[in-house]
């Protein structure tokens, strides 16, 4: 679904893209910028071919103040996924006040899980990633609603940070999903560049009903090696779904980084995925180009090629 309220033009998303990305490096104090904008192309042997622009953009503004001190602030937030069947997009804003407690944040802040929970996109593809995103994959079902949706989500959102844990907990009202939203996710650092990972989703509606999420998992990022083994489980009106994702991935040089999936979804039927995929980052720059493909026994491989930009 698209909205007038929501949508976002994709030469205004690239210009502020290449806006921010250029200022990222020179901002003033306070002020944080990250970023990733994306053209793909996706094909499948079955005759299916799609054309695909991706970003997301996030400004931050935290008052300069000694640490611990009662702070303001605010975030600025934008996911937008276009094809050549139509165009999405999520905005976010969200005021923010920091206390020696943790981070409060109030207005339409991105999720519970958006904050804690980083997984690469499956096989590097940002549509096949809202696929399983949908289907109770990695990414939580607020933020998939709300970007192919058609009303906003206001809410508040708390993040803490405790040693090596890091949690936060959000509650978001969505007039698309006629009910609340309460999320809580958290990751806990081993060290060595281990982290375990874990988030609860619960959506409450006046009609459809109550949908559930868990996720579970564990990540690695050490020297060239990085991977993750993520378990997660959603149940729902409509069925339940459940999910097995690893994924391992190893620089061969400082540029070209190789990859490999392996998914398991069992829901109104079972599925296993496999996949490989390579990205080379451009010297010098945040530029970067991907290629992978995606297979099953069930269906016909997918591949897709990127151009993007990361800052």
């Amino acid at each position: 679904m698209q909205s007038t309220m929501k949508k976002v033009p994709l030469l205004a998303l690239a210009a502020a893209a290449a806006s921010t990305g250029a200022l990222a490096q020179s901002l003033p104090e306070g002020v944080t910028a990250r970023g990733t904008i994306e053209l793909e192309y996706v094909h499948s042997t079955g005759g299916f071919d799609e054309q695909v622009a991706y970003g997301d953009l996030d400004l931050s503004y935290r008052t300069p103040d000694g640490a611990g001190a009662l702070g303001f602030g605010f975030d600025l937030g934008l996911t937008a996924l276009a094809t050549t069947g139509g165009r999405d997009s999520a905005i976010y804003a969200a005021a923010v006040l920091t206390t020696l407690w943790g981070d409060y944040s109030i207005g339409i802040p991105r999720t519970a899980f958006d904050q804690q929970i980083n997984l690469p996109p499956v096989v590097g593809s940002r549509l096949i990633d809202a696929e399983f995103a949908i289907g109770g994959g990695s990414r939580d079902f607020l933020s998939s609603a709300y970007l192919f949706g058609s009303s906003h989500i206001y809410g508040l959102r708390y993040d803490g940070s405790f040693g090596a844990l890091g949690l936060s907990a959000s509650l978001h009202d969505s007039e698309d999903l006629d009910g609340y939203t309460f999320q809580l996710a958290g990751t806990y650092g081993l060290g060595n560049g281990a982290t375990l990972l874990a988030g609860y989703e619960r959506v409450d509606t006046s009609g459809a009903g109550t949908l559930q999420s868990l996720l579970l998992g564990a990540t690695l990022d050490r020297n060239r090696l990085d991977g993750g083994l993520i378990l997660g489980h959603t149940s729902a009106p409509f069925g339940d779904t459940s999910l097995a994702r690893g994924y391992i991935g190893y620089d061969v040089t400082q540029q070209l980084n190789l990859r490999g999936e392996l998914l398991y979804r069992d829901g109104t039927s079972s599925q296993t995925f496999y996949g490989v995929g390579a990205e080379f980052t451009l010297p010098g720059s945040g530029a970067y180009i991907q290629g992978g493909v995606l297979d099953t026994d069930s269906a016909d491989p997918i591949l897709d090629a990127s151009l993007g930009f990361r800052f």
